[in-house]
């Protein structure tokens, strides 16, 4: 007990300097800003775009500061961090290893993977972790429930969930069919009771459809356009072909290994398969993985001899995706977390847009009222979060607009039917709208023109 109190301290300790961190990374202003803009009567999906389900903008309507919202992801991690004891302890009946545990937190508490910037994955393992724990107790609607939350943070995570419900499958009793079927309709029912609520709240405010075009249909698009070493659909199949020998593979070995170490392999199999999804090189992706990594390795030093051997492909075939989807990307190193650990506390550390940031939200704070939109021409979407004013469209980013095919339109006879009185340009420009450029701003006085933003003023 006494090493898991110091270890959950340590992991705690390394979080703490995300508290002091800048407004300087994308995904987080557009998350506060979506959940700032729920606070203000907008509808989800329906008057503000993001590609992910709601939970997470729910948790920023109710927290709507980077430093509350830090502070959420610090007590999540510690949570994630005693149910992932809690469950090691349910398969082996011992906590992990103390290498194990330094492991973890290094992977859940620092920026090695980005764990220190708020993104679904960093939030998503805790309810995954706890519908595994309640699931062991033979406590399946709340397993099924704890689940579903879990995928309305961040939909990869649907993978553990049916990675458990194959291990379930496999290690029941054939003779019992009709008791798994009774076990399996309480999970997936537990599973559908948070979507069913969030669904009919969305219809009722005429967000549903807008949510399944954004949240479903455009991430589906969003999983095959990255473009690796080799074509991303073909990628995508190889993936699915693993996974399903894999299945396959473990189905036939089902008898020799035991229940525990059954799950952990299944697991990292689903688990890797979620986090490699998209195709994309981003960090805290992998954060998904680091628990089934975690037990993995458990189960390796006290699991039984027939483990090992299938445990080293698995490794392998992690390293091996990790290394395809990850070159060019490489993991943070000691010497980054050094300088972040020691200046943490300067704002230049995290990039020269975050002085940007403040003089344009200066700007905005003084010469704007809190409920007047605005419209910044920029990926820079810190701006909107820090200032607390409102995009003057449904799209945050440029780059949001630029990969939604109908996108660019839109925001064109939105700003054509109802322009905003300020209009801020971020240089280097990141696209050059020439309809923007060369008609809509030649309206606008040119109020700041600096080096690396421009401010205007609409004709009135």
């Amino acid at each position: 007990m006494r090493k898991i109190v110091v270890f959950l301290l340590l992991l705690m300790l390394l979080r703490i300097p995300s508290l002091f961190e800048p407004y300087w990374y994308g995904d987080e202003g557009i998350t506060l800003t979506v959940g700032q803009s729920l606070g203000k009567g907008f509808v989800l999906y329906r008057d503000i775009v993001d590609n992910k389900p709601p939970l997470l903008y729910l948790l920023t309507w109710l927290f709507p500061t980077l430093t509350a919202l830090k502070a959420i992801t610090l007590f999540v991690s510690a949570l994630s961090f005693v149910y992932f004891v809690k469950v090691s302890k349910q398969l082996f009946g011992s906590v992990p290893n103390s290498g194990v545990l330094l492991l973890f937190i290094l992977l859940v508490g620092t920026p090695l993977l980005e764990a220190n910037i708020v993104n679904g994955e960093i939030v998503m393992i805790l309810p995954t972790l706890m519908s595994f724990y309640y699931f062991f107790q033979k406590r399946y609607v709340i397993a099924g429930v704890l689940a579903g939350l879990s995928t309305l943070i961040k939909i990869p995570s649907v993978f553990d969930f049916v990675g458990l419900l194959i291990w379930f499958v496999y290690t029941s009793d054939i003779r019992r069919l009709k008791r798994m079927g009774m076990r399996l309709v309480e999970v997936i029912g537990g599973f559908c009771i948070p979507w069913g609520i969030v669904s009919v709240l969305l219809l009722i405010v005429g967000g549903f459809w807008p949510m399944v075009q954004q949240v479903f249909i455009h991430n589906f698009f969003y999983s095959t356009t990255w473009q690796l070493l080799i074509d991303s659909k073909l990628l995508l199949l190889i993936k699915w072909s693993a996974l399903i020998l894999l299945v396959g593979y473990l189905w036939k070995h089902r008898s020799p290994l035991h229940k525990a170490e059954h799950f952990i392999l299944l697991y990292v199999a689903f688990s890797l398969f979620g986090a490699t999804l998209s195709n994309r090189p981003y960090l805290h992706y992998l954060i998904q993985i680091v628990p089934a990594m975690c037990l993995l390795l458990t189960a390796i030093t006290v699991g039984k001899s027939k483990i090992k051997g299938v445990a080293g492909i698995i490794l392998t075939t992690v390293l091996l995706f990790v290394l395809v989807q990850f070159i060019g990307n490489p993991l943070y190193g000691i010497s980054y977390l050094a300088r972040y650990y020691t200046q943490f506390t300067n704002s230049s550390f995290f990039g020269q847009e975050v002085a940007v940031t403040h003089e344009v939200v200066s700007y905005l704070q003084t010469y704007t009222l809190p409920d007047e939109r605005v419209f910044v021409w920029s990926n820079n979407t810190s701006i909107y979060a820090l200032s607390s004013r409102m995009p003057a469209t449904r799209y945050i980013a440029v780059y949001h607009m630029l990969e939604r095919p109908d996108a660019l339109g839109e925001v064109r006879a939105t700003l054509e039917k109802q322009p905003p009185r300020i209009i801020v340009v971020t240089k280097p420009v990141v696209y050059e709208w020439d309809w923007l450029s060369e008609n809509f701003l030649m309206r606008y006085n040119l109020l700041r023109d600096s080096a690396a933003y421009q401010i205007y003023e609409y004709e009135s």
